[in-house]
């Protein structure tokens, strides 16, 4: 697990990190890593995508725009530029083997863009069988009957917004949320 990817076919988990391909829940994504097909990369004859020069000096001109983005605090923020979290706290009952459904939402920090993630994800979690969606915010899944309860967890909200062709983190926010399942 890294904070960046490593390598071709490195994935980001709902926790924000990045897991080496044979960490992948799909087993599908696992066999094309351990085929050496570079899973996920796109292949243009026998040199694939991740070989070429100008790949990586892009990768590396939005990773130091991001970096640079998120480097640079917006000293004079105003109630606009804050991003906040505004769903309740305490989010609707899930019900065992019956389908769960709700939208996380968020406003301000002049994002183009929110990305949601659990904070610590192995002491405070979902609700086995549910999880959170990280472009849309959405909490979906089939609680099963064998856990219920009430599970207390942490989500973190990160308003990102484009400045001159760059991809800038604006802003960030956490709150505690729970879902009973009963």
């Amino acid at each position: 697990m890294s904070y960046s990817p490593q390598g071709p076919g490195w994935w980001q988990a709902s926790d924000g990190l990045f897991y080496p391909p044979d960490q992948h829940p799909d087993e599908r994504y696992r066999q094309q890593a351990a085929q050496g097909s570079g899973a996920g990369a796109v292949r243009n004859g026998s040199v694939g995508v991740f070989k070429r020069w100008w790949f990586w000096a892009l990768c590396a001109l939005v990773v130091v725009g991001v970096v640079v983005g998120a480097v640079v605090v917006d000293s004079g923020k105003t109630s606009s530029s804050t991003v906040e979290i505004t769903t309740s706290s305490a989010l609707p009952g899930a019900v065992p083997d019956v389908l769960y459904t709700t939208k996380l939402r968020a406003t301000g920090g002049q994002a183009h863009r929110y990305v949601w993630t659990l904070v610590k994800p192995r002491v405070r979690r979902l609700p086995p069988g549910l999880r959170l969606h990280p472009l849309s915010g959405i909490i979906s899944g089939t609680p099963k009957s064998a856990d219920t309860g009430t599970y207390t967890f942490i989500v973190r909200v990160r308003a990102y917004s484009k400045a001159n062709g760059h991809v800038v983190l604006k802003d960030a926010r956490e709150k505690a949320f729970s879902i009973t399942v009963s």
